[in-house]
C-alpha cells in the first residue's frame, strides 16, 4: 500500500527525500533509486512504472490550468 515509505528500502523516514510519483502515488526514496538522484527533482515526478504512460499520454495533466483559473479566495 501506499503511504507507507519507499517501496524500494521499505522505510518510512527521510520524508524530505521521498519522492511521490504524480500518477500512482508510489514513494521511493531519491537515493533508492537506480540511478539515485542528488535531490528532489523540481516539478512532476513518475515513478518507472508510470514514465512510459506519460511519455504517451504527455506529462501535463491539466490540473495546473484549471487551478490557475481558479480565483484567489479558492487557492489562498
Amino acid at each position: 500500500t501506499f503511504g507507507t515509505g519507499c517501496l524500494e528500502c521499505k522505510q518510512d523516514n527521510d520524508h524530505a527525500n521521498i519522492l511521490l510519483c504524480e500518477r500512482c502515488n508510489a514513494e521511493y526514496h531519491t537515493y533508492c533509486l537506480d540511478p539515485p538522484l542528488r535531490a528532489v527533482p523540481i516539478g512532476d515526478w513518475y515513478c518507472d512504472k508510470c514514465i512510459s504512460w506519460t511519455e504517451i499520454m504527455g506529462e501535463d495533466d491539466g490540473l495546473d490550468e484549471l487551478v490557475n483559473a481558479l480565483s484567489p479566495e479558492y487557492t489562498s
